[in-house]
């Protein structure tokens, strides 16, 4: 049903018309309805990439006629290599400052070899391969929620 705008009463416009009729004329019209707004949201895609590739045109004929006379393509470019100079220039000044050796550390020194004794031979440091010996870390603060164990004591 047609409501009237500022009437409440209803306008019959399909008196007489079976209802099938009137539901698929609905059904119809509401898909046509979801067929303009689809087609809207196409049309302003497709406006937006028009415009892009406009803006993209331009850009590519600016490069062309910067190519030409021998300049560089776009002023980033040319905005990036003074900055990486500006790196490559303060690099020297920095490693200078930096001091010679290895870094300061609390951390407990770990052996990498192990020297064997001269009786044995040179005593030259010789590596541990897979074979290095197991150094548990330092029991967390989660390991006071188990208790310790207590080994039976053996006796012979």
């Amino acid at each position: 049903m047609i409501f009237r705008r500022g009437f409440e009463t209803p306008i019959d416009v399909f008196s007489g018309v079976p209802r099938k009729t009137v539901d698929q004329f609905i059904a119809a019209l509401i898909g046509m309805m979801a067929m303009v707004s689809e087609l809207s949201m196409y049309q302003a895609t497709a406006m937006k990439l028009q415009q892009q590739k406009r803006i993209a045109t331009i850009n590519l004929e600016h490069v062309k006629w910067r190519a030409t006379h021998d300049e560089a393509p776009t002023d980033d470019i040319i905005d990036g290599v003074v900055r990486r100079q500006r790196m490559v220039d303060a690099k020297p000044h920095s490693q200078s400052n930096r001091q010679a050796g290895p870094a300061r550390t609390t951390a407990e020194p770990r052996p990498n070899a192990y020297i064997p004794d001269v009786t044995q031979g040179l005593g030259i440091p010789k590596p541990y391969s897979s074979m290095a010996p197991f150094k548990p870390t330092e029991a967390g603060s989660t390991m006071r929620h188990y208790r310790n164990p207590q080994p039976p004591d053996i006796s012979f």
